[in-house]
């Protein structure tokens, strides 16, 4: 969608219900482009762990990995 200055003042609130529905609009002033509004993506804390591409692994087997800390437990348990 491509809006003029103008137009996005008059209707702001109603292009930004466009853009918050997915549609990226472009702003011109004079016939020119001079600004782009998108959307940020989904509202609210992403989960990091959804944006993996492989799956972390251990080096070593698990008691072997946390058999070190073990011993610094020993005094709070």
């Amino acid at each position: 969608m491509i809006v003029s200055t103008t137009e996005l003042r008059k209707n702001l609130f109603a292009i930004f219900d466009t853009v918050a529905h997915g549609e990226t609009v472009t702003v011109t002033r004079g016939g020119r482009p001079v600004a782009r509004v998108c959307p940020i993506g989904p509202a609210g804390p992403v989960d990091w762990r959804t944006s993996l591409t492989r799956q972390p692994r251990l080096l070593a087997a698990p008691d072997e990995a946390f058999a070190p800390l073990d011993d610094l437990w020993q005094d709070r348990v």
